[in-house]
């Protein structure tokens, strides 16, 4: 029985070194702006990640920018992860990116 299995099952907990029951697919550094990603059984989710696009974005007093723009895909199991649970999940991804902060020098 693999690792994504035997949670589904809630038969044992597993050990993380196992096998991976997430994945993450990056089609943004082709150019795809939006795409669906397919679950490889027997992992729980996978993440798809688009390109980053320039989109307008009020910043207020009536003035817009043009913005980097990600677009997220999350594809999960429903009966490995609740609904809400993965949507907050998927919002928290969004929340670091956007609040990122990097020390290039």
């Amino acid at each position: 029985m693999s690792p994504c299995s035997k949670v589904l099952a809630d038969k044992e907990a597993i050990d993380a070194s196992e096998a991976a029951c997430f994945s993450v697919s990056n089609l943004g550094n082709y150019g795809v702006e939006i795409f669906t990603p397919v679950i490889n059984l027997p992992q729980a989710a996978i993440l798809g990640v688009n390109t980053i696009v320039p989109r307008p974005k009020d910043i207020g007093d009536g003035v817009y920018a043009f913005v980097p723009y990600i677009g997220l895909s999350l594809t999960y199991d429903h009966r490995a992860l609740d609904g809400g649970e993965a949507t907050r999940f998927l919002k928290q991804i969004a929340i670091e990116i956007e609040t990122l902060e990097l020390d290039i020098f």
